[in-house]
């Protein structure tokens, strides 16, 4: 961005995200397990729109953590050439110890380590099992950084309010997702997500489809990839127009008067009003000024 700014040249920027997950009381409770599980754990975690953060409705909380734990702990990590490997290790030894960091801060703060936790001893390079936190909304238990691992954390909450509340709860808007039985209801919460995208019922995949706009909010980036705002990146876009009644001078242009005054005042309450009534009574004045521009194209005596 810097090099760019220094040459006045446009950046599209991801700087990636801290991605929640809202489970409503009315989601298909096993659907949305397995969704998290994806969404969390797939690329060992190392997705930027991956999910790192669940807010799940205290009625079903119970139920969802369950299942999360559960098919958390059917995962088979290994190889990732193996047809058999649903989960690799992370690429660097710095996000490795970065994971663990995490994990202790987590711990320290009051989270409850479901499952996992700590690294794969038994296995050469940087495996981390996958893991599973439940954290307390009222904790000061929260990771504001982009996790990039194998780890989601699950808070339960009162209601819809409190969920968006916490997602928001970020530096970060690049990607999240809601899960629910009731498209208004998904639609409602979704446009009250800062976030750049929000995918119902699942999570990930809209990076994925190239006719959808892929953008951040806060510190998620900058500018736009995929569809036609990003295809607008690539290129300088120009405008031009044309004029028809080329050999009559603008009522704006020179010489001021106080006839272009009254004509600009009378145009613009009959355009923009918000009382229907002014609107109608700016009519005549608005055609007295303008009705020779309206109809003629000619040269104006009284302008330059």
């Amino acid at each position: 961005m810097e090099e760019g700014a220094a040459r006045l040249r446009k950046s599209v920027l991801e700087m990636g995200g801290s991605d929640p997950a809202i489970v409503c009381e009315d989601a298909d409770i096993d659907i949305a397990a397995s969704g998290i599980v994806w969404g969390a754990f797939s690329n060992c975690g190392q997705n930027c729109n991956g999910i790192e953060r669940v807010y799940v409705h205290e009625s079903v909380a119970d139920a969802l953590i369950s299942r999360v734990v559960e098919k958390v702990q059917k995962l088979r990590p290994g190889e990732g050439m193996e047809a058999s490997t649903d989960i690799g290790p992370l690429a660097t030894e710095a996000q490795f110890k970065k994971i663990g960091r995490i994990v202790k801060q987590l711990r320290s703060q009051g989270g409850q380590v479901l499952t996992g936790g700590g690294p794969l001893e038994h296995r050469k390079g940087y495996f981390f099992e996958p893991t599973v936190v439940q954290l307390s909304s009222e904790a000061n238990s929260f990771i504001d950084e982009e996790i990039f691992g194998p780890l989601v954390m699950i808070t339960p909450v009162r209601d819809d309010d409190e969920a968006v509340a916490l997602a928001n709860r970020t530096q970060f808007g690049l990607a999240s997702s809601v899960w629910t039985a009731n498209r208004h209801h998904g639609y409602r919460i979704a446009r009250r997500i800062e976030a750049g995208t929000v995918m119902i019922n699942d999570c990930i995949v809209s990076f994925g489809m190239q006719e959808a706009g892929w953008t951040g909010v806060k510190k998620s980036g900058v500018g736009w990839v995929h569809g036609e705002k990003g295809l607008d990146e690539m290129v300088n876009i120009k405008f031009i127009n044309y004029d028809p009644q080329m050999h009559m001078q603008k009522f704006w242009w020179f010489p001021y008067s106080g006839n272009v005054q009254q004509g600009m005042k009378a145009g613009l309450e009959f355009l923009y009003d918000k009382s229907l009534i002014r609107r109608l009574t700016a009519v005549p004045e608005t055609l007295r000024h303008f009705w020779k521009y309206l109809l003629k194209n000619s040269r104006r005596r009284e302008k330059l």
